[in-house]
């Protein structure tokens, strides 16, 4: 196992690999124009799947929710996908005018504060690793599943087959040929609107993960600074290096650790400056979309097809947006640790100075960090909790609604 303590170097940045390689792949995120070839290679993907698949679909949904106003059940139809499709803009927005901003704090990820000081540490971050990519490819999975349904649904109707999304189209669609490319355009367009927007919110969500692991192995830095202290002094001894004052090597390991946590907190500010807007409007929107989804379903036999899909569809929404509420939550939980963590340090033994010191950054840990979207909306299951009951009260009042 890697660990920094042995000069060896560990690499946390595949905790983004994924969500960053399908932003590259779609055009999300431009790479390095140092040769024509990749200019004209970039200028056509991003012309292909966010001009004309992407771009396309959204211009269409907007104009058919317009000319949808004035009918409930058309209406929420045409909703819960556009809004989900507006927002996506809002994030890509967001990531690609702020690209060397982003690039800049994920080469931070593995700055020297951020490397594991143990085998446990290391161990420790592999597990945020892994659940970063199991996340990622549940979503994506999902995705595909419910882009899979919507393509198979407006066979297994009634009044079908039709469209698949609720779009504006310009022209007739009578003729098989022309109807069959619509539909195929839709649903590839749908497939690249889920993928790049679900690409965002992994990162999102992943880039919080960091910030969680990290005060995770400060907590666990801080509860055996003895044991550390004892390493560096038995390691020392034997690679032969002159007799070190045991105050100075506990005091250097403290002064680490106060380096790390303001590392943290320097990390966690560049995340939410990064993403807080789109955050804002994907918590706003993700009511609105769950809402609308709920009531979809409530409309459509509960064996159909088209229920199914609006289960994963919905699946997908609360999927999006649970990740970084929980973690947001367990950077509440692993903060409100720092003091207790500090106190347990077997700090009766210290000399004044380390405790003076030990006592300054107890005091600096009293606040909590907690991650906020927009300044309005905390990251926290509270927050996920409250986007459920709001959304649930909505579709009560339109279930009436629809009633009378």
């Amino acid at each position: 196992v890697v660990i920094s303590t042995m000069n060896q170097f560990f690499n946390f940045k595949d905790i983004i690999s994924i969500s960053l390689n399908f932003l590259y792949f779609f055009g999300i995120m431009y790479p390095e124009f140092d040769t024509h070839i990749t200019t004209i290679k970039y200028v056509i993907r991003v012309s292909i799947f966010l001009g004309f698949f992407f771009g396309g679909i959204v211009i269409a949904e907007i104009i058919n929710l317009y000319l949808s106003i004035g009918d409930l059940q058309q209406m929420m139809k045409a909703l819960f996908l556009t809004l989900t499709n507006l927002v996506s803009i809002c994030k890509f927005y967001a990531v690609c005018k702020n690209q060397k901003f982003l690039l800049n704090l994920v080469d931070k990820i593995n700055r020297k504060e951020f490397q594991p000081k143990s085998k446990k540490q290391a161990k420790s971050l592999k597990k945020y690793i892994r659940l970063s990519k199991i996340i990622s490819i549940s979503l994506y999975t999902g995705c595909t599943m419910t882009c899979g349904f919507w393509s198979i649904y407006p066979y297994t109707d009634d009044e079908g087959p039709f469209l698949p999304i609720a779009a504006y189209i310009p022209f007739k669609t009578d003729n098989p040929r022309v109807f069959g490319l619509v539909y195929t355009y839709e649903i590839i367009a749908t497939v690249i609107g889920g993928y790049t927007d679900l690409s965002v919110d992994c990162l999102m969500a992943s880039l919080i993960m960091v910030v969680c692991a990290q005060l995770h192995i400060l907590n666990d830095s801080l509860v055996n600074l003895n044991s550390m202290v004892k390493e560096e002094l038995e390691r020392n001894k034997y690679e032969g290096i002159g007799k070190l004052n045991k105050e100075d090597v506990i005091n250097g390991k403290l002064i680490e650790c106060i380096k790390h946590h303001r590392a943290i907190m320097d990390f966690s500010e560049n995340v939410i400056e990064l993403f807080t807007t789109s955050m804002f409007w994907q918590f706003v929107v993700s009511g609105f979309v769950i809402c609308a989804t709920f009531f979809e379903m409530t409309m459509v036999p509960v064996m159909s097809v088209r229920f199914f899909s609006m289960v994963l569809y919905q699946y997908c929404m609360l999927l999006e947006i649970f990740p970084i509420c929980y973690f947001g939550n367990e950077v509440i939980i692993e903060s409100n640790r720092l003091t207790n963590s500090a106190y347990h340090s077997d700090w009766i033994n210290y000399s004044f100075k380390v405790r003076r010191n030990l006592i300054f950054f107890m005091t600096r840990t009293h606040r909590l960090l907690k991650l906020y979207a927009g300044g309005f909306f905390t990251m926290s299951l509270d927050t996920f909790i409250k986007i459920l009951k709001s959304s649930w009260s909505f579709v009560a009042v339109l279930i009436q609604i629809q009633k009378t």
